[in-house]
């Protein structure tokens, strides 16, 4: 018991440290495919912004330069000249302008909030006109516009060459140098426009700014520094954002679907990467759907390498487990027979002593003679099983089945079975009609009367204090096989030994517990020598009580 117990334990901590092992690469394994599964969708997603902002940047060029063209149109008095244009489709790429303006800072004065009944009301939307007043601040526009310079000069995007821009100005970018690159796409774009449209621009003493789109009060604005006559200007247009995000938008639906345009304005500039050339927006990709597997090939090897190591442990296991068990009914075996052979051998020593020193009565010289052969039929039959069992272990029987009269094979071993039955204080009833014993059968004689011989034995063991001394030899032939049962009238076999009834060294609760002689291996053998023959060995339930054990042969 302690050394099964220490084999279990050893197998077990064995089995511990493989399974840590185990589940530490898997854990590594895992978190590394995690970071590359990671780095891809990152690539990947990347690569779709790269794109999407190519696209978008190659669409601005032609809104610049529908802005870049517009006459100056001198305000009067009021110091603002206004013109409405929504909406207008300009080529393949629909613009919205809300309105295009022309202001002089210097005589231009914002009109006073409108009192009264018009005056707005905290829960009410203000007008366009209100929207556009808001946005017109001088100082502001001032500040951020790049100086003018003569015309005509080159068209820039304002955004890159400012430093003082504050939507792009001193931002910290990975990716600054393909930015650069997408304006200066952009750049020369406008710059072949311009040198095809040169006739439409004023030229004669006026100096203008780059076109600088820029964020005033949630609004984008388009526009430049005029400096004509000697007076200075502000030109520019107020674009209707949500319109040309949508359009913009629209345009990479394929690439980011879930895709947003925010202003980059402020501290929002400094911490993004994906940044328009042409505007002062950003990008944000949004949900991706990536073309990464689900299942990697690397998660896929190891969820087979865990089966695998859990197959090969509980295999293992199972192996442990038969060996160990093997080995103690090994053990039982050597013990069961030496006591079986222990007991008719000292009954030999101690009879045969006794006779020849003529201790025993005349009268009873019989009976000590009689009980020597019952014991050396027993030992004849336990060293038979034993001899059996160990030839059917070595190599499959070998039986000389051949078609012989079912009637013939009984007759040549019923009255062995009869003379046990008288040994042992039992009866054998005999039933057989006469179709089943003209039926030939495919069988052994010699394996055929051993393993009735063995039930007829078990019989007499275990039915011994049975009221019903029978012992019942049942012959009959149904569906193509000849069906021999042997019943008796003892307490019988619970159902839950039957399950280990045919197993080698196997012996029951009821046998143990009653003293019963055996080594385990007469069931054992009777089967493997009936399915030798092409027949079986099964346990049936008994009619009424008592074990009844059924050989099949086939009938031919």
């Amino acid at each position: 018991m302690k050394s099964t117990l220490r084999i279990w334990l050893i197998f077990s901590l064995a089995l511990a440290v493989v399974l840590g092992v185990m589940a530490w690469v898997s854990w590594t394994v895992l978190r590394l495919d995690e970071a590359r599964t990671t780095a891809a969708c990152q690539a990947e997603l990347e690569e779709a912004a790269r794109l999407a902002l190519w696209r978008m940047d190659a669409a601005v060029p032609a809104l610049l330069f529908q802005e870049h063209i517009q006459p100056l149109t001198r305000p009067g008095r009021s110091g603002l000249s206004v013109t409405s244009h929504r909406p207008t489709d300009t080529g393949d790429s629909p613009v919205v302008v809300i309105r295009r303006f022309t202001l002089d800072p210097q005589a231009y004065k914002p009109p006073a909030a409108p009192a009264g009944p018009e005056a707005p009301t905290p829960d009410s939307r203000p007008s366009v006109e209100q929207q556009f007043t808001s946005l017109l601040r001088p100082d502001a526009l001032l500040t951020q516009l790049p100086d003018a310079q003569l015309a005509p000069a080159p068209l820039e995007l304002a955004g890159l060459t400012s430093t003082g821009n504050e939507a792009f100005g001193g931002q910290s970018m990975r990716n600054m140098g393909e930015m650069r690159a997408r304006a200066a796409v952009a750049a020369n774009t406008l710059n072949q426009m311009q040198q095809q449209m040169t006739p439409r621009i004023e030229a004669d003493d006026v100096h203008l700014g780059p076109l600088q789109p820029l964020w005033m009060g949630g609004e984008l604005l388009v526009a430049r520094k005029v400096k004509a006559a000697g007076r200075l200007y502000v030109q520019g247009c107020w674009m209707d954002w949500p319109g040309l995000r949508s359009s913009l938008l629209t345009s990479v639906k394929d690439l980011l679907p879930n895709a947003r345009l925010e202003p980059a304005t402020g501290g929002a500039a400094e911490r993004g990467d994906r940044l328009l050339a042409g505007l002062p927006v950003r990008l944000i990709p949004g949900e991706v759907r990536y073309s990464t597997q689900a299942t990697s090939p690397i998660r896929t090897s190891l969820l087979i390498a865990w089966v695998c190591l859990l197959v090969a442990a509980g295999a293992v296991a199972a192996l442990l487990g038969g060996a160990l068990a093997l080995g103690r009914r090994r053990g039982d075996f050597v013990s069961s027979v030496t006591h079986e052979l222990r007991t008719p051998l000292t009954t030999f020593r101690m009879y045969s002593e006794m006779l020849r020193d003529g201790i025993v009565a005349d009268d009873r010289r019989q009976d000590y003679l009689d009980t020597l052969h019952a014991e050396s039929n027993r030992l004849t039959h336990l060293v038979e099983n034993v001899l059996t069992y160990s030839r059917l272990e070595s190599r499959p029987a070998d039986l000389a089945a051949a078609s012989v009269p079912l009637g013939g094979l009984l007759d040549g071993c019923v009255q062995r079975l009869r003379d046990h039955c008288a040994q042992a204080g039992m009866e054998l009833d005999v039933r057989m009609d006469d179709k089943a014993a003209a039926t030939t059968v495919r069988a052994d004689p010699w394996a055929t009367e051993l393993v009735l011989f063995n039930l007829v034995d078990n019989a007499c063991k275990y039915a011994a204090s049975a009221d019903d001394k029978r012992i019942h030899l049942e012959a009959e032939v149904r569906d193509g096989w000849a069906r021999l049962r042997v019943r008796d009238h003892g307490p019988g076999i619970a159902r839950r030994d039957r399950r280990k009834l045919f197993r080698a060294f196997a012996r029951l609760r009821q046998e143990m517990a009653g003293g019963k002689q055996g080594v385990g291996l007469g069931l054992t053998i009777c089967r493997r020598l009936a399915r030798s023959m092409g027949g079986t060995l099964a346990v049936e339930d008994a009619h009424e009580y008592g074990a009844c054990f059924c050989l099949l042969l086939r009938s031919s």
